[in-house]
């Protein structure tokens, strides 16, 4: 870890070059898995391109939502409540709105882009949050086995990495149960992404101590709210799903057709 920690310290630019490198990286695994999952699911090439259009959409609505809530600053002093890490959350929140936007644009089920969104964000976050370890502006408490971080000049608990590997763990846990699904879209995995990365967010919270968090009590932070309303969100999305599943079972209402039809 030292010969680690020593190489930390040395980076040039205090790592954001590097950081700069891993969100490139990131978004070259956020289109291989997307790729992937397109094959697999033997969709047709214009279906194809629109899973990637849907893609691109997710990554720019999360990456950028927070540049909606500057004039909340303005007009309602309430972005003090939003930190870098506030505000990814709130675009992971809104996802669920932005797949059933993008399946009325795009004509494909609400699965489909589901799907979509879920694998294209958990495959960017895998490296991307991972590169927070070079600039060190995620960090979490003090310990002498941790990682350098540059904006204390100190070790620290590497939260940012432990994220990145329940990030890695929840995309491989969604590709095999597609996979055991026959590559049929049932509308679940996104909701399950919501319930299963706000979950293990919040708790991997109480390791953190970066100082552009706003502490409310103890260790709990205002992105501990944002993770349970990611969780909250996750829940309803899945019981609406499940509630339109079960009408269509009965006969109440027809199952959403598929329009990305395998070949």
């Amino acid at each position: 870890m030292e010969f680690i920690n020593n190489w930390l310290r040395s980076l040039p630019d205090d790592g954001r070059s590097l950081y700069g490198l891993a969100g490139g990286i990131g978004i070259g695994l956020m289109i291989l898995v997307v790729v992937c999952y397109l094959i697999r699911m033997k969709v047709k090439p214009l279906d194809a391109l629109k899973g990637v259009i849907i893609a691109a959409i997710a990554y720019f609505f999360c990456i950028y939502a927070h540049r909606f809530l500057l004039w909340y600053q303005v007009d309602f002093d309430i972005n003090r409540y939003f930190d870098s890490t506030a505000n990814l959350a709130v675009g992971f929140t809104l996802l669920p709105f932005v797949a059933w936007l993008c399946s009325k644009t795009f004509n494909v089920s609400q699965g489909f882009s589901g799907d979509i969104t879920a694998l294209a964000l958990l495959g960017f976050h895998v490296i991307g949050r991972s590169g927070c370890v070079f600039t060190g502006c995620c960090y979490g408490f003090p310990c002498s086995w941790g990682l350098f971080s540059h904006q204390t000049d100190t070790n620290h608990f590497p939260v940012c990495i432990v994220e990145s590997l329940f990030t890695l763990g929840i995309l491989i846990y969604l590709f095999v149960r597609i996979c055991r699904k026959g590559y049929v879209p049932d509308g679940k995995n996104l909701p399950y992404m919501l319930l299963l990365y706000g979950g293990l967010r919040f708790i991997s919270e109480f390791t953190r101590e970066s100082t552009n968090q706003q502490w409310l009590f103890w260790r709990f932070s205002d992105v501990h709210i944002h993770m349970l309303l990611m969780v909250l969100v996750g829940a309803l999305t899945l019981y609406l799903n499940l509630r339109r599943t079960k009408a269509a079972e009965v006969g109440e209402e027809p199952l959403p057709e598929l329009k990305a039809q395998r070949r």
